[in-house]
């Protein structure tokens, strides 16, 4: 993409391969057998609630067997930055719905 993302979709939709900002050994990475599978955003990686995937369940999802030192290297290749807007978005949507609950118990207890 070329800029840094500043949202949680921007994020989600960063390609993973061949990136100067993913970087394993300050070179960036192809895994061919990964991205054949479909795995090519950082969406891939990520469960629904903004966590990256353990090895187990990423597994289990794109069925790939992969070494769990080559699953925790591009883990870490991910820029911290990158992987708190995939948290603090889960969290801020979080706080949302726990508000739009209480403004919805509200109106509910104003009609009685």
């Amino acid at each position: 993409m070329g800029h840094t993302p500043v949202s949680k979709n921007e994020v989600e939709n960063e390609i993973i391969w061949k990136y100067k900002l993913v970087t394993v050994v300050g070179k960036s990475v192809f895994y061919r057998s990964w991205y054949e599978a479909g795995v090519k955003y950082i969406k891939d990686l990520t469960t629904l609630d903004g966590n990256l995937m353990t090895l187990n369940i990423f597994q289990h999802t794109v069925v790939i067997k992969t070494h769990f030192l080559q699953y925790l290297g591009l883990l870490n290749a991910i820029p911290a930055s990158w992987k708190k807007k995939l948290k603090n978005n889960h969290k801020e949507n979080e706080i949302n719905d726990c508000e739009n609950k209480i403004i919805d118990l509200q109106n509910i207890s104003r009609r009685c």
